[in-house]
């Protein structure tokens, strides 16, 4: 697992982005990959990336938990 810190997140439209902390890359999210619902900006999270099944050569983190 990952780990690294919310960027963004907008509860209406139901996704975000992560900063993870050791690459430094930025992974979006949707509120489907979300394990804790009650996440806000800089909440530390850990976080699985997978590639996207919209988009090839993207990734995009899936159950993403505060820690």
């Amino acid at each position: 697992m990952e780990t690294g810190k919310i960027k963004f997140y907008d509860t209406a439209k139901g996704f975000g982005f992560i900063k993870d902390q050791n690459s430094e890359a930025e992974y979006f999210f949707h509120y489907t990959g979300l394990k804790s619902l009650s996440i806000c900006k800089d909440d530390r999270v850990k976080f699985e990336v997978i590639e996207s099944h919209n988009k090839p050569n993207t990734y995009q983190a899936v159950k993403v938990e505060k820690i």
